[in-house]
């Protein structure tokens, strides 16, 4: 065609990470992570390399591809142990185990994440999540039990409106759970405090 000129892109490890980014904001999931992959082939000592990791075990988990998603966000934690991240990993691990739901497996990663990283914003939405598990495992005594601890340890949380709401309807829902069940009268006397 004449008159058009043909532009010759430089890669750049911050040129490829944006356009990945761009891509998984399109929801483009798999050509994302071949670029991030691409990215960290070409240039392994980026600075973006413990961002790119994380990004990609992302964007498995944002295409509900969860086994691999586990392995990867399994592959950041190992890589990066220290990062301000790592908190996200784990708690990105623990959704994934409740997506497939490995109920068990979920709360013991997310029990990790609040023993590891107790000050983190993490930790009361794992806290929450725990309790979402236990219900939907019907373990309705348990299940309370933990949205006690998320209002209890976690007051200033963005979690806890929704928490009480949830233990409300953990209390109302229940078919076998009596009016005056153990774990209503404890809920009541110690929401009453």
């Amino acid at each position: 065609m004449r008159g058009v000129r043909k532009v010759q892109c430089v890669a750049s490890a911050e040129g490829m990470y944006y356009q990945a980014q761009c891509l998984s904001k399109l929801k483009k999931f798999l050509p994302a992570i071949t670029l991030f992959r691409r990215l960290l082939a070409m240039y392994p000592a980026t600075r973006l390399r413990e961002e790119v990791r994380y990004l990609i075990a992302d964007c498995y988990y944002q295409a509900a591809d969860y086994d691999v998603a586990l392995a990867e966000y399994n592959k950041f934690i190992k890589e990066f142990p220290q990062s301000v991240l790592s908190a996200r990993a784990l708690y990105q691990k623990g959704f994934c185990y409740v997506r497939k739901r490995n109920f068990t497996t979920a709360i013991g990663v997310l029990k990790n994440l609040i023993r590891r990283y107790p000050a983190s914003s993490y930790a009361s939405l794992s806290q929450s999540l725990i309790a979402q598990a236990l219900t939907e495992q019907r373990q309705y005594d348990a299940a309370l039990s933990a949205y006690k601890v998320l209002i209890s340890s976690y007051p200033a949380s963005d979690c806890v409106p929704e928490g009480y709401y949830k233990m409300g309807g953990v209390i109302l829902t229940r078919s076998s759970m009596p009016p005056r069940s153990p774990a209503v009268k404890r809920w009541l006397k110690d929401s009453a405090q």
